[in-house]
């Protein structure tokens, strides 16, 4: 049997029990608590981290866009090659728009035939005149095949032409035709040319058409060892 000296004691340790049982209780809620704010930050910073950004255009693909653009700025109406150059087969540049005017300069027939060569020469002054696009060409003969020299504008149709000339100039003769790209004379050099009587004055014209070089795309090679 509990005396009465011991119940006070008895309720003490009960009141001890109590308080630490509360005590752990707080203890572990506050940590839990804890717990979860931090597993929310990491999460909320987690989603920022792996948020997609703009994929930036890289040189190769601006590189490709502007090749793009520049490839359809050419002009293929004309037939101008992008390198001023060139004039292949099937271009509008290459296409013959005139028989070539041919000058035969002889001892016996002290000229050519200037039947053969008036309406050539007419329709090429007029295709300098009228800046067309095309081929038109010249030959010239003399000192019993001493000179026989040739040329050829390949006109773009804006004031230049591919010029080719070669031939045999007494003792020298092209191995290499030279190729240049040239600024024709303006329209009203080839008026003049056409209200000209003088046959080989106006074939002048056409041989001397050319009024300034632009640039080389061949150099033209000579043999003069003689022929």
């Amino acid at each position: 049997m509990l005396t009465t000296h011991a119940l006070p004691g008895l309720a003490c340790a009960l009141s001890l029990l109590l308080a630490c049982t509360d005590k752990g209780n707080d203890t572990t809620e506050g940590t839990s608590s804890e717990s979860q704010t931090t597993d929310a930050e990491t999460t909320d910073s987690q989603s920022t981290e792996t948020q997609p950004t703009e994929t930036q255009p890289t040189d190769a693909q601006t590189t490709d866009a502007q090749t793009t653009e520049d490839a359809s700025t050419t002009d293929s109406e004309t037939g101008t090659p992008v390198s001023g150059c060139e004039c292949a087969e099937g271009d509008p540049c290459s296409v013959q728009l005139c028989e070539t005017a041919s000058l035969f300069e002889t001892e016996e027939t002290g000229g050519g035939d200037d039947a053969l060569l008036e309406p050539s020469l007419t329709c090429a002054l007029e295709a300098l005149r009228d800046r067309k696009v095309g081929r038109i060409g010249w030959r010239q003969e003399s000192g019993a095949g001493q000179y026989d020299e040739y040329g050829h504008f390949e006109m773009f149709g804006d004031g230049t032409a591919r010029y080719t000339t070669g031939g045999v100039a007494d003792i020298c003769s092209s191995i290499v035709d030279a190729v240049e790209v040239v600024t024709l004379k303006s329209p009203e050099v080839f008026v003049a040319c056409l209200d000209n009587n003088v046959l080989e004055e106006r074939f002048s014209c056409l041989r001397l058409a050319r009024m300034a070089l632009q640039s080389t795309c061949v150099e033209g090679e000579h043999d003069c060892s003689g022929v």
